[in-house]
C-alpha cells in the first residue's frame, strides 16, 4: 500500500464551511472588483517618498540614477507605441490624450528543484494595462502571458501559458469581455468573458468569480470559477481561495485546488489602491505561510498533490523593482507521494507611470 499524506485539517474544512453556510451581505464597504477595502491601518503603509509625474507621468527627483532613467526611456517608448495604436484605431474620435497611466509588470524567476528529479527552470511573467484614451470608453488593449482559467496559486512551470494580445470591453461593474490572439506558432484565437462580485460579513470578506473562455484550437470551450475569503487582523492577513476548471470540448476534464494562507503585510505597493485580500504580488514588504490541495474530479483518486509554500518578499529599488524567496515543499500523487523540494527566487518589477 503506498502511503499517502494525512488529510487537510478540520480547521480549514471549518472556514470553508463557515463561509458557506453565511451569506455576504453586500454594502458600501464590500469587496466588489474595483472597490476593495484596505487593511485598517493601511495609510501608515505608504512612508516611502512620494516623486512627482513629469511629462507622460514619468520619474523624475533626487536620488534617481541609471535604473530609473531606463525605466523612463522604455516607458517613454512604450507611450509613444500606445498613441500610435490609439490614433490608428480611433482616426475620428478627439480625446484628451493621457499615456502616463499604463502599467507593465514584468516577473522574471529562477527556480531550483529536487526530488524525483533535479533541475534548474526559468520563467517570466508579462502583464500590460493599456488604457487607449481615445477607445477608453469603449474598448482597452490587454497583453499578458497568463493560463486561461488559471486555478489559485497554480504553477507556472506546469501549466499552459500562452502569449496572449487581445482588446478587452468592460460591461457594467461585473462584467469584463476579451477577444484576440494567443500563442506564436501557430496563433489561436480566442473570446472570453468573466464576471465577479464580492461582499462583506462582518470582519469576513468574500468574492465569487466566474469565466468562460472558447479557443479556436482543439481545446475549445473551457469554464472556471473560484470562490475567495478571509480577513485582516490589523497588518496579519487570513485569505483563503478555492477554484475549478472544465475543460469541456476536449477532455470533458474538471480539476481543482484550494489554497489557504496566513501572512504579515508589512507595507502594500499601492497604499493608494488597497486590496481587501492581497496575493504576494500586491505586497511590498512581508511574509506568509501557505498550504494548498489539489485534484482531479473526472480521475481516481480525487486528490493529486499537496503543497506548502512561504513568501519572503522586500523591495530592492524604492517601490518598483521586488524580489521573492519562495521555500516549497510538495506531495504528487503521480509520484507516490514523494516530496519535492523546491526553490524560487523572483523579481518583480513595475514600470508603470508612478512609482512610490
Amino acid at each position: 500500500m503506498r502511503p499517502h499524506p494525512p488529510t487537510p485539517s478540520l480547521l480549514l474544512c471549518a472556514g470553508t464551511a463557515l463561509l458557506l453556510g453565511s451569506p455576504l451581505q453586500a454594502d458600501d464597504g464590500g469587496a466588489g472588483p474595483g472597490d476593495e477595502q484596505p487593511p485598517p491601518d493601511y495609510r501608515e503603509q505608504g512612508d516611502l517618498p512620494v516623486e512627482a509625474p513629469a511629462e507622460d507621468g514619468l520619474l523624475t527627483g533626487d536620488g534617481f540614477h541609471f535604473l530609473e532613467d531606463f525605466k523612463n526611456e522604455v516607458y517613454k517608448d512604450f507611450a509613444k507605441a500606445t498613441r500610435w495604436l490609439d490614433r490608428t484605431l480611433a482616426r475620428n474620435v478627439t480625446a484628451e490624450e493621457d499615456y502616463g497611466r499604463n502599467r507593465i509588470t514584468l516577473t522574471p524567476s529562477l527556480t531550483y528543484e529536487t526530488g524525483h528529479r533535479t533541475r534548474w527552470s526559468h520563467d517570466l511573467g508579462i502583464r500590460a494595462d493599456i488604457r487607449l484614451s481615445r477607445l477608453q470608453k469603449k474598448l482597452r488593449l490587454v497583453v499578458n502571458n497568463e493560463e486561461f482559467g488559471a486555478l489559485p496559486e497554480s504553477d507556472k512551470a506546469e501549466t499552459e501559458q500562452d502569449f496572449r494580445v487581445g482588446l478587452a470591453r468592460q460591461i457594467g461593474q461585473l462584467i469584463d469581455t476579451s477577444i484576440g490572439a494567443s500563442g506564436i506558432n501557430p496563433p489561436t484565437g480566442y473570446a472570453e468573458g468573466r464576471w465577479g462580485t464580492g461582499g462583506r460579513h462582518r470582519d469576513w470578506l468574500g468574492s465569487v468569480q466566474l469565466k468562460a473562455y472558447y479557443r479556436t484550437d482543439s481545446r475549445g470551450l473551457g469554464t472556471s470559477g473560484s470562490l475567495g475569503w478571509g480577513r485582516w487582523w490589523d497588518r496579519i492577513q487570513l485569505r483563503s481561495s478555492t477554484g475549478y476548471r472544465a475543460d469541456h470540448q476536449t477532455r470533458d476534464e474538471v480539476t481543482w485546488a484550494s489554497f489557504y494562507s496566513l501572512g504579515y503585510v508589512d507595507r502594500l505597493i499601492g497604499p493608494e489602491e488597497p486590496r481587501p485580500l492581497v496575493s504576494p504580488s500586491k505586497v511590498a514588504r512581508g511574509y506568509d505561510l501557505g498550504y494548498r490541495i489539489s485534484g482531479n474530479l473526472t480521475t481516481a483518486p480525487t486528490v493529486a498533490g499537496h503543497q506548502i509554500v512561504a513568501h519572503y518578499k522586500q523591495p530592492i529599488r524604492r517601490n518598483w523593482i521586488f524580489y521573492t524567496l519562495s521555500p516549497e515543499v510538495r506531495w504528487q500523487e503521480n509520484q507516490d507521494w514523494q516530496a519535492d523540494f523546491r526553490f524560487q527566487l523572483s523579481l518583480q518589477i513595475l514600470i508603470w507611470g508612478l512609482s512610490r
